[in-house]
């Protein structure tokens, strides 16, 4: 191998490093099918549809034809949905009563283009429930200068967009220009 090459190779090292330790691992806080989703700390990177977090975040409806689903047909379609997000891939999903309206629970991970910051999405629907809940957290960092707001936003123009929830207007999570190029 050329010196020079090599000082490359030593000199890229770090940031390899680097770019890998921002993903952190997951926390032990995340949600189950069990518990639904946890609360979202006091630091502004969290949204949380179910707890209305931040003040004004409005709940995701699921519309009438979606509301007596078998629970494996509606975690299948919103994982579907989910996955069209931009750099996000669902990691878990979990269900229970397989017959209509069962629980389920979805868990993906959202990487942020050029640092690859990862960042925890869950959707949950409780049983019997006719909301579903989302919660979009970052692992590191205190904010995340608007991006799970503005990744939720984007979910819920997609799930309205298939038919899944409903549209409701208003609402701090989405804004203009949601769309699905989020972080």
């Amino acid at each position: 191998m050329p010196p020079t090459s090599f000082i490359r190779l030593l000199a890229g090292a770090p940031l390899l490093f680097f770019l890998g330790a921002c993903a952190g691992s997951p926390p032990a806080t995340l949600g189950s099918l069990e518990a639904g989703l946890a609360l979202c700390p006091t630091s502004p990177n969290c949204i949380h549809t179910g707890d209305r977090h931040p003040s004004g975040t409005e709940p995701l409806l699921l519309t009438e034809s979606w509301v007596e689903r078998p629970a494996e047909e509606t975690a299948d379609a919103v994982g579907r949905v989910l996955e069209q997000l931009s750099r996000t891939r669902v990691t878990l999903t979990e269900t229970a009563g397989g017959g209509e309206s069962g629980a389920f629970y979805l868990r993906a991970e959202s990487r942020s283009l050029v640092f690859r910051f990862v960042d925890d999405v869950e959707v949950y629907r409780g049983p019997e429930e006719t909301e579903l809940q989302v919660r979009s957290a970052s692992r590191m960092g205190e904010s995340d200068m608007g991006v799970n707001e503005r990744r939720v936003g984007a979910l819920r123009i997609l799930l309205v967009e298939a038919g899944i929830v409903r549209d409701t207007e208003g609402g701090t999570d989405g804004g203009a220009g949601g769309g699905t190029g989020e972080g």
